[in-house]
């Protein structure tokens, strides 16, 4: 409990350094961008878009797992099969 309110913490803190830095950059550098508080919203945005887009990606990567684990055992159960197909012709050999 205690580490997990530290890592709170620590993101705020993070959070609250990040974005105005960010926002300030936005006003700056961006010429569409003409007062503090809309780079200060582009910089939330963008902060916001990132964590969106690695849940995305995380989702998408556990659909391809899951896909391939059903595939996996797919195969295995094909190749048990066919041992067992050719595991009577092979006992009733010459030997």
């Amino acid at each position: 409990m205690h580490l997990a309110r530290r890592g709170v913490i620590y993101s705020l803190i993070l959070c609250g350094v990040i974005l105005p830095l960010g926002g300030a950059g936005f006003w700056l550098l961006d010429p569409g961008v003409h007062t503090l508080a809309d780079g200060l919203w582009l910089a939330t945005a963008s902060l916001a878009a990132i964590f969106v887009e690695k849940n995305v990606a995380q989702g998408e990567e556990l659909q391809i797992e899951h896909k391939l684990m059903r595939e996996i055992r797919h195969l295995r159960e094909e190749v048990q099969l066919l041992r067992h197909e050719i595991q009577p012709e092979n006992s009733s050999g010459p030997y």
